[in-house]
């Protein structure tokens, strides 16, 4: 594998880093829910559910976040782990022109976890996006595209996971150390939990290729491995579950689409059918597509509610695992509504983001005001006790956390006007191009699909 990513941090940044003296005493651990609506968050929790939620909102901070247009789901988090505008920061969506999924090899800024190495942090990723191939970290990355060279579908090889030169060939640049190969291949659900956990009935009856659970439960396994062993500072997870049920099934939860389909039980596939007439290159998968019973769309009102408290469990793990010196943060990228484009059809994004903060470093409680995008990546770099670019757009939210100083740095953006072209080994990319057109993102050739009512 290629390091040309640690290379190109000592060879073409100039820029002289201070020593950062202002240290925390606990670590920062920060959760990323793809796609979490505030709304669903609040309703839920007035009838009793969430436990977790509930309480972390009760005691912590809570907000939303202002993104901005196109809402998609690598530009933001991209823009969090490193406090730069798309184009600033390089990576425009999930495919280019050159018809290829982004990689780390785009991106032209350091992020959290390159700072962190930087000051001798050590540090814990898993799963965020645009990580795959890994940059050599000062502790433990597994990519967002470890889960993609595994087969994510409803049935999983036996001997797959056994494989000796599958592990080698597959696995390259997808998780740092590459000797935590076996410990999270050992970590990734089988076809038996997955049968009985929380969600069995979705991942059985999924309508898309790869149903979210076994990737993030693998993120999260992972996660609880290494930051409840290792003496990491720094703690990022991320969860994409939320994001693909909703765009599937949010019309089941919105009650004007719900009470339409229960007046006129054959109304989804009436409208389904014009809309692939109108559009016969359409990729993405529709489930639920012919008469509807009410108990269909009753249930289906059900998947929504249901993979948030799949996440809400996942917080309840995570909270296991902190300290009382811990800072906990819970983002999302964007929030829910339905399609102002089809809305008996599919879910889309929503400008208002999720923002909570609850731990040792909180000073703010209940409602705060609210954030901007490029406020995060600034926050968390002070939060972590390491430096700020000054030409960074957001400011250092230090109303809702006590940080009571930072050092900064010129910029943190690098050169890298001649990046060698990543080989892709593996299927991962072909996987997550399936996926990409099976939710309506890209087409048949890979290529973004731009619409003028939405932002995916």
């Amino acid at each position: 594998m290629l390091h040309f990513f640690s290379r190109l941090i000592c060879a073409s940044l100039a820029i002289s880093i201070s020593a950062c003296g202002h240290q925390p005493a606990g670590r920062l651990v920060v959760v990323g829910i793809d796609g979490m609506e505030r709304q669903v968050v609040d309703g839920m929790i007035q009838q009793g559910d969430l436990p977790n939620l509930a309480m972390l909102m009760s005691e912590g901070a809570t907000s939303s976040i202002e993104v901005v247009r196109p809402i998609i789901s690598p530009i933001v988090w991209t823009t969090y782990a490193s406090g730069y505008t798309k184009d600033v920061h390089g990576v425009l969506g999930w495919s280019h022109g050159a018809v290829k999924p982004y990689t780390s090899a785009d991106v032209r800024v350091w992020r959290i976890w390159d700072a962190a190495t930087e000051a001798g942090i050590p540090v814990l990723v898993s799963g965020w996006l645009i990580t795959y191939p890994y940059n050599p970290i000062d502790g433990h990355m597994l990519t967002d595209r470890f889960v993609w060279a595994m087969p994510m579908d409803r049935r999983m090889d036996p001997d797959f996971l056994r494989s000796e030169s599958m592990g080698q060939q597959e696995h390259d640049g997808t998780i740092w150390p590459p000797g935590d190969y076996q410990v999270a291949s050992a970590l990734v659900p089988s076809d038996q939990w997955l049968e009985s956990a929380q969600l069995p009935y979705q991942f059985d009856r999924y309508s898309t290729v790869f149903h979210p659970l076994r990737k993030d439960e693998t993120h999260l396994r992972y996660f609880e491995k290494i930051l409840g062993t290792t003496d990491v500072r720094i703690a990022l997870l991320y969860q994409n579950g939320v994001d693909q049920v909703s765009h599937l099934y949010w019309p089941f939860l919105d009650e004007n689409q719900a009470r339409l389909m229960l007046e006129d039980p054959d109304l989804r596939a009436r409208t389904l059918k014009d809309y692939l007439n109108r559009h016969p290159y359409e990729t993405r998968t529709y489930p639920l597509t012919g008469t509807l019973s009410r108990q269909d769309i009753m249930e289906a009102a059900q998947w929504v509610p249901d993979i948030y408290r799949y996440v809400d469990s996942v917080l309840g793990r995570v909270l296991a695992l902190l300290e009382p010196e811990d800072t906990l943060i819970v983002l999302s990228d964007h929030g829910f509504r339905c399609s102002p484009y089809e809305p008996l059809l599919h879910g889309s994004h929503r400008e208002q983001a999720f923002f909570l903060a609850w731990g040792a470093a909180v000073r703010a409680s209940g409602e705060v005001e609210k954030l901007d995008e490029v406020d995060v990546g600034p926050t968390l770099l002070a939060l972590a006790g390491l430096p700020v670019a000054d030409d960074m757009k957001g400011r250092v939210r230090d109303d809702i956390f006590a940080i009571d100083g930072w050092d900064t740095v010129e910029t943190r953006v690098m050169n890298r006007v001649s990046i060698p072209a990543v080989e892709d080994k593996s299927l991962s990319g072909e996987r997550l191009m399936q996926q990409l057109q099976a939710l309506g993102y890209v087409d048949r050739s890979g290529r973004p699909i731009e619409n003028p009512f939405e932002s995916r």
